[in-house]
């Protein structure tokens, strides 16, 4: 192994199940807010307001952040 080469079990991040006061995330409210996404709301804002024939807007992000729920 390199001098600063880390191998998988490096890189492999443990969390006490313990440390919630939660049986499952059923039990949590729901976020409906971007969280650390300002500037992607605020270019999608942007997007909206454009009222031009024929453009189009489209959003990606990373999976599991609920892309598909219209707010």
């Amino acid at each position: 192994m390199k001098k600063n080469e880390l191998n998988y079990t490096q890189l492999k991040d443990y969390c006490n199940p313990n440390i919630f006061k939660f049986s499952d995330t059923s039990e949590l409210d729901s976020i409906n807010t971007g969280i650390g996404q300002e500037r992607g709301i605020k270019a999608l804002e942007f997007g909206i307001s454009v009222d031009v024939k024929g453009y189009n807007l489209y959003l990606e992000g990373p999976d599991g952040v609920r892309k598909n729920n219209v707010y």
